[in-house]
């Protein structure tokens, strides 16, 4: 299955996903997120799939079409996607 992870975080989503043989592109607006992310998915050991993480600016006509062009996904997935300090951009 490819998965599309939306707010990657610190990458656990990502890496249960890959755990179970998915394939992952995990997302993250902040580049600097995405470097403990990949940290945690670098010392997660063996994984039956894999991940990759990009950074995706939703504001981005750019990052947008890539993720597109990227697909089809078989799942999209999020998680605490708005919060405070983001949620009016």
């Amino acid at each position: 299955r490819r998965v599309l992870e939306l707010g990657a975080g610190t990458g656990l989503v990502a890496i249960s996903l890959a755990l179970e043989g998915a394939h992952v592109v995990a997302t993250d607006g902040n580049p600097r997120v995405l470097e403990g992310a990949r940290r945690n998915v670098d010392g997660a050991g063996q994984l039956a799939g894999e991940v990759a993480l990009e950074v995706f600016d939703w504001n981005s006509a750019e990052d947008l079409a890539r993720m597109r062009e990227a697909g089809p996904w078989d799942a999209i997935v999020g998680s605490d996607l708005v919060y405070p300090g983001n949620a009016g951009r």
